[in-house]
């Protein structure tokens, strides 16, 4: 991060213009539909994997751990619902409402208007 001119304070608005305008021109607003594919995928994936894992024992231990994993992957859906939730995935915002309704309702089995 580059360093505000001399005289100007951390929290000034030409810093900020100034740190935005660097942001982005380093592409870093750019949005990573890849990433956020990929990721809803392997989490899913783990998901399942671990509901599935619920029926190979009755070990309290072994299912102790599995609780663990499953905790893992659902905090990762939630983050994806969240980032939908907040329109930062889609450019359109019916398409980001629509699927932040999906991963709520679906996979953490809530209302989005409650997912704050």
């Amino acid at each position: 991060m580059s360093q505000p001119p001399d005289g100007h304070a951390y929290f000034s608005t030409d810093y900020y213009e100034m740190l935005c305008a660097e942001v982005q021109a380093k592409g870093l607003f750019k949005r990573t539909y890849w990433y956020y594919a990929i990721h809803g995928v392997v989490a899913l994936l783990g998901m399942g994997a671990s509901l599935y894992t619920l029926s190979l024992s009755d070990s309290a231990i072994f299912q102790g751990l599995n609780a663990i994993v499953f905790a893992f992957f659902s905090v990762q859906v939630g983050m994806i619902g969240h980032d939908f939730s907040h329109k930062e995935i889609c450019r359109s915002e019916v398409v980001n409402r629509y699927l932040s309704v999906l991963v709520w309702g679906l996979s953490a089995g809530m209302s989005e208007s409650r997912w704050f």
